[in-house]
C-alpha cells in the first residue's frame, strides 16, 4: 500500500497515482479551472461536477413545490425552506425573528437592521 506523506494524513492507496493525486488537496495550488467563471480547483473532478452549473441540466428536483437544481447539494439547502423549524434566530434588541437558513437570516438583519 502506498500512504499519503503528510502527517495526520490516513490516506492509502495500492496505487501510487492515486496517492500523488491526493497529496494535492494538502497543498494551495489549484491547477484547475473553469473556462467560464473562473473558479478554480485543486483536482480535475470536482471541476468536472461544477461544470453543470453552467449546462441548462437540472436533474434535481424538488417534491415540494418542483423547483429543479443541476446540483444535488442545491437541492438539499433548498429543502430546507419547506420546513417548520427556524434555528437561526436574530440576535438584534427586541427582534423576535427566526429563519430556516443562514441565508434567510443574514439578508433579514441587512434589510431590516441596517446600521
Amino acid at each position: 500500500m502506498y500512504k499519503c506523506s503528510h502527517d495526520n494524513c490516513d490516506y492509502q492507496s495500492k496505487l501510487s497515482a492515486n496517492v500523488k493525486r491526493h497529496e494535492v488537496v494538502h497543498t494551495n495550488q489549484r491547477n484547475f479551472e473553469c473556462e467560464i467563471c473562473n473558479a478554480t480547483f485543486k483536482l480535475s473532478d470536482p471541476l468536472q461536477v461544477h461544470m453543470v452549473v453552467h449546462s441548462d441540466e437540472k436533474p434535481f428536483s424538488c417534491t415540494e413545490c418542483n423547483k429543479t437544481f443541476s446540483r444535488e447539494p442545491d437541492l438539499k439547502r433548498h429543502k430546507i425552506t419547506h420546513t417548520e423549524e427556524k434555528k437561526y434566530k436574530c440576535n438584534f434588541d427586541n427582534c423576535k425573528s427566526s429563519f430556516n437558513t443562514s441565508g434567510n437570516l443574514a439578508r433579514h438583519k441587512r434589510l431590516s437592521h441596517k446600521n
